[in-house]
């Protein structure tokens, strides 16, 4: 068999070797798509199925080998993986299939996905402090010039996103533990119809506001932000903190999204709609 290429790469041997320990003759590798630019394919072989992603970003290693117990003491689901060291191409994580996205009535205030998300910000800060290439959330000059440039923007735009950039600085204090990218997408339903989060690449520390903006779907719309609040709990994270951490989000993809991919697409159909909304949040103070 010849594997289905990804991103223009066959999947590593030594994946394929554990691919077929694991679940026999491979009857199929089909790519997943996805905006992280790894490569990400579903394995179907006579025993079962499983996921490859790779290279693995350093953190989700961590995960998969060190911190999975961790987050399962906590009552945190966390898909069944394992290591694959490979002679040229990195690290890359052969994962659990879970094959149920999470439904789009779920998207949003979903009670069972933000009690997944309180628990994982109620974990000791501590191991994940001791990641130090992991991903640290930012909102600086140079994110604000590269979203502007890819919103193809004026100075208008600049200030406002300069102004609404000083107000989002708290987000970034190491208060908690953050997954950074808990956006419905990243979501899966287990044979018991429990959500569970597949990609921790970017876990971190943060505000707990940035996984709740993440979490809202679309651009974010305030009554959204007002019931994920409210069911979060929390007199420490308001509907305010979760709107600039969804607008956070919004100028982190203008300013990341490489040239012709789904992301750099997504944000030109909606160019104009992502600048209302930047406008609109720049204008809120405080709760």
């Amino acid at each position: 068999m010849t594997p289905a290429r990804t991103r223009g790469e066959p999947l590593p041997v030594e994946v394929l070797r554990a691919l077929r320990n694991r679940i026999g003759a491979i009857d199929s590798v089909s790519p997943l798509g996805g905006l992280s630019g790894r490569t990400v394919a579903v394995a179907r072989g006579q025993r079962g199925t499983l996921v490859a992603k790779g290279p693995a970003a350093a953190t989700e290693v961590r995960v998969a080998t060190r911190l999975a117990p961790l987050f399962r003491e906590a009552g945190i689901r966390v898909a069944e993986s394992a290591v694959v060291r490979t002679a040229n191409a990195g690290q890359w994580l052969v994962l659990e299939y879970l094959p149920q996205a999470l439904p789009r009535d779920r998207w949003g205030a979903d009670a069972d996905v933000i009690d997944v998300l309180r628990a994982l910000h109620s974990l000791r800060t501590e191991p994940i402090a001791r990641i130090r290439r992991r991903f640290r959330p930012r909102w600086d000059a140079s994110l604000t010039t590269a979203a502007v440039t890819a919103l193809h923007g004026g100075q208008d735009l600049v200030d406002r996103i300069v102004r609404l950039s000083e107000r989002c600085q708290y987000l970034f204090d190491p208060l908690a533990v953050v997954s950074a990218d808990p956006n419905p997408l990243n979501w899966r339903l287990d044979a018991a119809g429990s959500p569970v989060l597949i990609d921790w690449e970017r876990l971190t520390l943060g505000h707990p506001a940035i996984d709740l903006g993440i979490l809202l779907p679309g651009l974010g719309e305030p009554r959204e932000a007002e019931r994920v609040a409210n069911r979060y709990g929390s007199r420490d994270v308001t509907a305010t903190d979760i709107l600039r951490a969804k607008a956070w989000s919004l100028v982190e993809l203008a300013a990341s999204a490489p040239a012709g991919g789904e992301a750099s697409a997504m944000i030109r159909s909606l160019r104009d709609d992502i600048i209302d909304r930047l406008a609109t949040v720049s204008l809120i103070r405080s709760d």
